[in-house]
């Protein structure tokens, strides 16, 4: 039997037919397999996901792309139930080739890798393969996921030359590039995964235990980062598409939004940020003109005005409503989101709310809900990086939480010097420790530095940054604490050069990270999250990366 990757993936958060594609792997190949589903990428400002890649140390690696239903080709468009589908040739090829991108950021040389699609509905595949460029040997039909370890033998026919077997330590790093939550033990030849256990039983079924809250009609749950509050927007989401109700997920800021709509893709719920919705809704009746110098004053106040006045037309189009960062949510726009709730229909307001994080409404207050509850553990950090955002005023770290690298502080103060404690902190986290570009964040204290980081004559070769809405899986992200507010990553650096740093922009930017948190500034940034600064001289790649 293959090994699951993370061993507590959940598989009910897959399609019925990447489910079944799924247990039929693991199944049918020999325990030399990992089968690990859902990998996420990026590519050209937008994230996506492979369905499936499988790694052998002996048989390579395939990437895998799923379609359930009926496949029926006409000329180079695809239908699955004679419903239009992309390409599966074109979305495996490109896949494969954003997997091998990463791999070359971490500095990974796999011995082979090569892509098939999986039909689980298709019986009878034709001998010929199916559409243009999706060779027989590449499909894997009905009858194959019976047996894979036949139609991968006969999908490696056409390469005869010889592929040694992948050393133990690029299979580490190889797996390890899939997901950030796979952490491999090596013990001699032997491989022993283990999936970074985020959630304890017991703080799991307390967790579970909320999502009965949704019975109520208004509901706010309260915690610090990383205690769980995405994952229950995502549930509470889910339960109401399956109530067939209409549902609207409300999030403050553009990442975390795209972050939840990729979640919720199979669903019919409406996902943005307050103002994106607002518009959305406005739009059959009336465009709003945004100035060019809109600000905080304009977005504040407009947009809520505007749905307002075209309250009758808009209706009440939603029967459940779910807010994120409620905390954030201004005072005037409570009445016009509670408007959109059908009078008919649950009428059903969740919301969720880290008092700590009101970063842009001062003196916030708590809404009328009739059940209030509280989070009180950090599931997301490694026991070290929940110890500084402990510190940094967040909740506290799970029991059993898991001890990985500690936090680091590298003192720099010009932008010159920051710019090569970045270049070498980037070089350690990708080559020493395995950790995928696009699972690095790179947090400013305001836009000025994180400009003069994006702008940088080292960007690119050196320097591989992005913003938000250019990310891929060969930059890190390069964004201000305020932007990344919601997101988590494998690993984050902090920067932040000013004399009195914020301790509440370093508590947002610090409860980002899962496993690894860098610091880089001056002395008073390491005082500020209790941390030991390190000069240059201690920087493990600081030499070679300055040469």
């Amino acid at each position: 039997m293959a090994t699951l990757l993370p061993s507590d993936f959940d598989l009910s958060r897959l399609v019925e037919s990447e489910q079944s594609v799924v247990r039929s792997l693991v199944a049918g190949l020999d325990d030399s397999w990992f089968v690990v589903p859902s990998v996420e990428v990026s590519d050209g400002g937008k994230d996506g996901e492979i369905d499936v890649v499988l790694v052998s140390s002996e048989g390579g690696a395939f990437v895998i792309e799923v379609k359930g239903g009926i496949i029926r080709v006409e000329g180079d468009s695809w239908f699955s139930y004679d419903k239009p589908i992309q390409s599966p040739v074109a979305q495996v090829k490109r896949a494969k080739h954003l997997l091998i991108a990463r791999l070359g950021t971490m500095k990974v040389k796999a011995p082979f890798i090569d892509h098939l699609v999986a039909f689980p509905d298709v019986h009878d595949v034709p001998d010929g393969g199916i559409g243009v460029g999706l060779a027989r040997n590449k499909i894997f039909g009905s009858v194959d996921l019976a047996d894979p370890t036949r139609a991968i033998a006969r999908a490696r026919e056409d390469s005869h030359r010889e592929r040694p077997p992948m050393p133990a330590q690029v299979l580490t790093k190889f797996l390890q590039a899939l997901s950030p939550r796979i952490t491999l033990g090596t013990g001699g030849a032997n491989l022993a995964p283990v999936a970074r256990q985020r959630i304890n039983e017991a703080t799991k079924a307390h967790i579970t235990s909320l999502l009965n809250l949704d019975a109520n009609s208004r509901v706010l749950v309260t915690g610090g980062a990383g205690t769980g509050k995405t994952w229950l927007i995502e549930q509470w989401a889910l339960r109401a598409a399956q109530r067939a109700e209409r549902v609207c997920v409300i999030c403050f800021n553009k990442p975390i939004a795209d972050h939840l709509s990729r979640l919720l893709r199979d669903t019919s719920a409406v996902v943005g940020t307050y103002h994106d919705i607002v518009r959305r809704l406005l739009e059959p009746f009336h465009e709003i003109d945004v100035p060019p110098n809109a600000g905080e004053e304009f977005w504040g106040v407009v947009p809520t005005q505007k749905l307002m006045e075209f309250a009758e037309q808009v209706g009440a189009p939603f029967d459940t409503i779910i807010v994120d960062e409620f905390q954030d949510v201004r005072h005037n726009w409570v009445p016009s989101i509670d408007m959109l709730l059908d009078p008919a229909g649950a009428q059903r307001l969740l919301m969720v709310a880290d008092p700590a994080q009101d970063i842009y409404v001062r003196d916030w207050q708590p809404p009328r809900a009739s059940v209030v509850l509280p989070l009180e553990h950090n599931l997301r950090c490694s026991r070290p990086v929940a110890e500084v955002v402990e510190r940094l005023g967040g909740p506290k770290p799970m029991p059993g939480a898991l001890g990985t690298f500690p936090v680091l502080h590298w003192r720099a103060g010009g932008i010159k010097e920051i710019r090569k404690r970045l270049v070498s902190t980037l070089e350690l986290l990708t080559i020493d420790h395995g950790v995928p570009l696009r699972e690095i964040a790179v947090l400013t204290a305001n836009t000025k530095l994180r400009d003069e980081l994006l702008g940088s004559a080292d960007s690119g070769r050196l320097l591989p940054l992005a913003r938000w809405e250019d990310r891929h899986e060969e930059a890190a992200l390069c964004e201000t604490i305020h932007r990344g507010k919601g997101l988590e990553r494998a690993a984050v650096v902090i920067v932040d050069n000013s004399d009195e740093p914020k301790r509440q922009l370093l508590y947002v930017g610090a409860s980002r990270a899962m496993w690894s948190l860098t610091l880089i500034g001056q002395d008073s940034l390491a005082t500020a999250c209790g941390v030991q600064s390190n000069s240059a001289a201690a920087f493990p790649a600081y030499q070679a990366s300055s040469s």
